[in-house]
């Protein structure tokens, strides 16, 4: 039995995206597929977008740090990346340029650095979809979608996405 777990980051940020989600909760739930027995399989989807395209790197270098054997056996060690497409304004199209660039570098840095694991290589359809257009105009938008998020949960994005709030534009 396969069982596909969606976490698109962790901890507040993980909570921030899939709220009211517990973060230890997320991390006891993969524990258990981790020692569940053999015919069990746990694997990791994250849905990619505007306000996690940044975070990339960290989720896997967090997903490598725990040690998982299982979860490790599917998708080199990582996770399977599903890129978001709609709504157009939280796809990571409508990032300003000079934040897509940051996050390029970001992207390929880590790509260089596991140039062995096929899954890590693929993130380069990530950064060729996020670049293959320019859809800026509607980052007002997204802008707004956090906003109102925020408001509506008690939550706070600029806490939870510190560094990435710093540079988007």
């Amino acid at each position: 039995m396969e069982v596909m777990l969606s976490i698109d980051n962790t901890g507040d940020r993980n909570h921030w995206l899939r709220y009211p989600t517990d973060w230890s909760a997320v991390e006891q739930t993969i524990d258990k597929l981790e020692n569940a027995p053999d015919n069990i399989v746990g694997k990791i989807l994250g849905t990619v977008h505007a306000l996690n395209i940044f975070y990339v790197v960290e989720f896997c270098e967090w997903i490598m740090a725990q040690g998982y054997e299982k979860f490790a056996s599917h998708h080199d060690g990582l996770f399977h990346p599903g890129i978001l497409h709609y709504p157009q304004y939280m796809s990571a199209k409508v990032l300003p340029l000079t934040t897509k660039k940051i996050i390029t570098d970001k992207l390929n840095n880590f790509m260089a650095q596991h140039s062995d694991n096929p899954t890590a290589q693929e993130f380069a359809q990530l950064l060729n979809f996020m670049n293959s257009e320019d859809q800026s105009h509607k980052n007002a938008t997204l802008h707004e979608y956090v906003r109102h998020i925020d408001r509506l949960n008690g939550t706070d994005f600029p806490s939870a996405f510190g560094e990435f709030y710093q540079i988007w534009d």
